[in-house]
């Protein structure tokens, strides 16, 4: 503000909202601290809280977002996602119960388009004041594809709306953002014959309050499945990291 000869116009208050001290409301709230994926429980919760802090016909920036996804072939980026670790049974590790969680957690990443099977599938836009409901920020896409192909992965990010009918994205043909795209695995991948429908769904939990909860996604093609959720990636307990094998599952979780 100094630098800009604006000390005079210009007042910071720090503090964690709802409980900082600010005085009145505003015309123009902007706000930027958003996770990797737009929205989650804490963001969700902020910015219904920002709300109060508004005057009538307040302009808030962003407007909006919307999540896009597209599915991936790179066996790379699969295997990075979901690795052998056969090197663990050194360690008395079961690999087969690690990569349960691994196949359920997504990674920060940044895929290059020409890994991409097709156009990525958009949501729907929705505005972000007031936040909206889970069941609006999904992806549900359905295409074919012109040759066999397999599917390693989703990849997934934002795009936000700033008005004008300007769209600033985080996706690989967007400008340059710090939050990088996400990687969903598909594993074990999922080979995808030529002329038949593949059925891609990506969206977060509804928890208490309509908040939205951990990222689930599924991958359809003729009479296979997979499917992937967040929680799957939360070791319960000690049972869940069994040494020498001998459990058959993870808590019942990955099959939830």
């Amino acid at each position: 503000a100094a630098a800009n000869g604006m000390e005079d116009r210009v007042r910071f208050a720090r503090g964690r909202v709802p409980g900082v001290a600010l005085d009145g409301t505003f015309d123009v709230i902007i706000f930027e601290d958003f996770p990797g994926l737009l929205l989650d429980t804490p963001t969700w919760q902020l910015l219904r809280e920002l709300e109060r802090y508004a005057a009538p016909g307040a302009r808030f920036l962003p407007e909006g977002g919307r999540i896009s996804c597209v599915p991936v072939e790179s066996p790379e980026l699969g295997e990075r996602l979901v690795p052998r670790l056969e090197e663990l049974r050194e360690f008395h590790l079961e690999p087969s119960l690690l990569r349960q969680f691994l196949a359920n957690e997504a990674l920060r990443t940044e895929v290059a388009p020409r890994f991409h099977l097709g156009e990525p599938a958009a949501g729907p836009l929705f505005p972000l004041f007031p936040p909206p409901a889970p069941d609006r920020v999904g992806v549900r896409d359905r295409r074919i594809l012109e040759r066999d192909a397999t599917v390693h992965a989703l990849v997934a990010w934002f795009d936000l709306r700033l008005g004008a009918g300007r769209l600033v994205s985080n996706g690989p043909e967007g400008e340059s953002q710090p939050w990088g795209q996400y990687a969903f695995p598909v594993h074990p991948s999922l080979a995808v014959p030529a002329g038949v429908p593949l059925e891609v769904t990506l969206e977060p939990d509804e928890v208490e309050d309509g908040l939205p909860g951990h990222w689930r996604w599924s991958v359809r093609a003729g009479g296979e499945a997979r499917h992937g959720h967040g929680l799957a990636a939360q070791p319960v307990g000690p049972p869940d990291l069994e040494v020498d094998g001998g459990v058959g599952g993870v808590n019942g979780i990955s099959d939830r």
